[in-house]
């Protein structure tokens, strides 16, 4: 039987190193039916923009703002944007609390 195609989204704000070692620990899984997608929120740092340059097979969305509500609208987006039959969802959100 063949795994389950599955979805893995990460959202970054702001946290370059933490969203770098995050997709670095996800590209070397041995797991290979998945699809990555980075969501930025709004980072004022360049963190998302550099990290898309770096991981070019991953699926960058972008927010120019940093909005409450995108996680929503995001998750649909990511949705819309990959048609498989089993959607498993792993949220991974990292965020730097010295930010906040």
């Amino acid at each position: 039987m063949k795994a389950p195609k599955i979805a893995i989204i990460i959202i970054n704000w702001n946290t370059y190193q933490l969203t770098f070692n995050c997709l670095k620990s996800l590209m070397a899984c041995a797991y290979n039916n998945k699809t990555i997608f980075l969501v930025d929120n709004g980072s004022k740092d360049g963190s998302g923009d550099k990290i898309a340059l770096e991981f070019p097979d991953i699926n960058f969305i972008k927010n120019e703002i940093n909005e409450q509500e995108c996680l929503p609208m995001n998750i649909g987006t990511c949705i819309r944007l990959f048609p498989i039959n089993m959607f498993l969802l792993l949220l991974l959100v990292i965020f730097n609390f010295d930010q906040l």
